[in-house]
């Protein structure tokens, strides 16, 4: 397909007119028609056309409620939420997607999560959600795809509980935080030697060593 050769292209602008041709088109097979839609849904996010890209993924969930590709739909219906300034209804899908699918969709979904959390300063729970990618979907027998999100989730929970640790007057919950932050970074450097996120995780340790 024209539109899928343009999609591998990164040429967004003009597969999302292709991707909207094709679904006025019968399809050959309802899985050629959830692929349609799911990819015409992702060009619409990266041209950043965020109630174009809802109305494709919605319709991959309402045509095909059991199919495989759901939960990455309902991902996306979070993401593209999360972009049109509706943090809390993305959570909605973002939840649904990560309970939906046990690999990298779920964990990315848990690591959204956290970052909206992060976002809302709600740090416990952006705590909470980075630690169930963490250890969850697979854990160390995760594919790699899936322990990328991990990493990240592993980092970030650090990063967020630095902040706490900076607002922390109390001594004793300060010194369980920075117990807390080390442990976090300890899971990148040592289960994700090889992540991009590792040095900087390293990085993150030394500096925890001084306080």
């Amino acid at each position: 397909m024209k539109s899928d050769s343009l999609l591998r292209q990164e040429n967004y602008k003009d597969a999302l007119p292709a991707y909207e041709a094709a679904t006025k088109v019968t399809a050959s097979a309802p899985a050629m028609e959830v692929l349609t839609l799911l990819h015409g849904g992702q060009s619409a996010s990266q041209e950043k056309q965020w109630e174009k890209s809802l109305e494709f993924f919605s319709q991959v969930i309402k045509k095909f409620p059991e199919n495989a590709l759901v939960p990455e739909a309902t991902y996306e219906i979070g993401w593209a939420k999360q972009n049109s300034g509706q943090p809390d209804e993305a959570l909605k899908d973002y939840e649904i997607a990560a309970m939906k699918s046990r690999d990298q969709v779920g964990a990315r979904a848990r690591f959204m999560m956290g970052e909206v959390y992060f976002e809302k300063k709600q740090h416990a729970e952006a705590v909470r959600e980075f630690q169930r990618a963490m250890f969850g979907y697979g854990a160390d027998m995760a594919a790699p795809e899936t322990k990328n999100w991990q990493a990240k989730s592993g980092y970030e929970a650090g990063r967020c509980t630095e902040v706490r640790i900076g607002a922390e007057k109390d001594a004793a919950a300060k010194a369980k935080l920075i117990a807390d932050a080390k442990r976090f970074y300890t899971f990148v450097v040592e289960k994700h030697p090889t992540h991009e996120l590792t040095a900087e995780s390293k990085n993150r340790l030394y500096f925890l060593s001084f306080l």
